[in-house]
């Protein structure tokens, strides 16, 4: 389960959202910690859904997508405004190539919570987490095959 945890790593934040995540900001926000990258090429696209069967990893049922560069080095710090406070789940996948779409042989993938992966998606109750207000750490370890 991951909570609301004070900001410490040091490491700079990215994305479209960043202001969410700073000092003093108000509201619910995500910090999604990405590590593991294979390599430094292609897209990195972070997916937030709804924590139900229903919206998880439907097409069109996120709640927000990013896609930006993959980082020259180290992880990815990436915050993510949110709505509001509620059950989430979060899907990253690295898209190697920079095509925007997944291809479960070359590109890498990982989910909140780090559940184990086989060629099928995780179910929702794998990864659900609850985000209060404030920021919620999510570590993401992408996988390979």
């Amino acid at each position: 389960m991951l909570l609301a945890m004070p900001v410490a790593s040091g490491a700079a934040i990215t994305g479209p959202d960043v202001a969410a995540c700073a000092a003093g900001a108000r509201g619910s926000a995500l910090l999604v910690r990405v590590s593991g990258f294979k390599d430094r090429v292609g897209l990195l696209r972070i997916s937030t859904y709804p924590a139900t069967d229903a919206d998880w990893l439907v097409k069109g049922r996120y709640t927000k997508r990013i896609d930006m560069p993959v980082p020259s080095a180290g992880d990815a710090e990436v915050c993510v405004g949110l709505v509001g406070a509620g059950h989430y789940a979060v899907a990253v996948l690295h898209d190697r190539n920079g095509d925007h779409h997944a291809n479960i042989f070359r590109d890498g993938g990982g989910f909140s919570n780090n559940p184990s992966l086989g060629f099928s998606k995780p179910a929702v109750d794998k990864v659900a987490f609850a985000a209060g207000l404030g920021i919620t750490q999510v570590p993401i370890t992408l996988k390979y095959l």
